[in-house]
């Protein structure tokens, strides 16, 4: 199984071409469009490497980025990539110090639970009160980008970027709210069953969890 790593700050068109250069690592790259993005990846999923395109250094979403990763280590490549020796010796330091995708990082939690509301990313799985909640793909994905995040806001941009994978249009938010009124219309099973997710008005949602 090839190890992923996280590439970060790449145009689409570049895509391609630096996925095949990979391979060459039996490594499948990961491309995050934005650093908001990018932080979702992180935190949702356990990468051997994190390649920072130099274009995005200066850029202080992406430096946040940074900032906040721990145990992934950072590799800066330059747009030429010329230094394709160097580069190899990196990846084989790697692969000898034991750093692949299943050792690299602690397994994060991937079951969310709170009051009567349970969610597993791996089944794809929600729960009210034992009874399984039938939901949309997009319904899932934001429920678990909410909910993971408690008391986190998330800006109609922010969901349409991570869910969507798209820029934020005059069509998204209406997709948006109306995804998350018929996510909220599921989640209450009964009437005294509390509302998780709270509109913030003007900017977006977040997931307001019970003491």
């Amino acid at each position: 199984m090839a190890d992923q790593v996280l590439a970060i700050g790449y145009n689409p068109e570049e895509f391609e071409a630096e996925s095949q250069k990979w391979t060459e690592y039996s490594i499948e790259l990961v491309f995050a469009v934005s650093a908001q993005q990018a932080q979702y990846f992180l935190d949702e999923r356990s990468f051997s490497l994190a390649i920072f395109h130099s274009r995005v250094l200066d850029c202080l979403p992406y430096i946040d980025v940074m900032r906040n990763m721990k145990s992934v280590p950072i590799l800066v490549v330059t747009p030429e990539f010329a230094n394709m020796e160097q580069m190899e010796q990196t990846v084989q330091y790697l692969r000898e110090a034991g750093m692949s995708l299943e050792r690299m990082n602690t397994i994060q939690s991937r079951t969310f639970i709170n009051g009567d509301l349970y969610i597993s990313k791996d089944e794809r799985v929600v729960r009210v009160r034992g009874v399984e909640i039938d939901l949309t793909a997009k319904e899932f994905d934001i429920l678990v980008l909410l909910s993971f995040n408690p008391r986190r806001v998330f800006t109609y941009e922010m969901i349409s970027d991570i869910v969507w994978n798209e820029e934020y249009n005059e069509y998204s938010r209406k997709a948006i709210n109306n995804h998350i009124c018929n996510l909220r219309k599921k989640l209450k099973t009964t009437p005294d069953i509390p509302n998780y997710i709270k509109s913030v008005h003007s900017v977006g949602y977040k997931f307001e969890p019970q003491e």
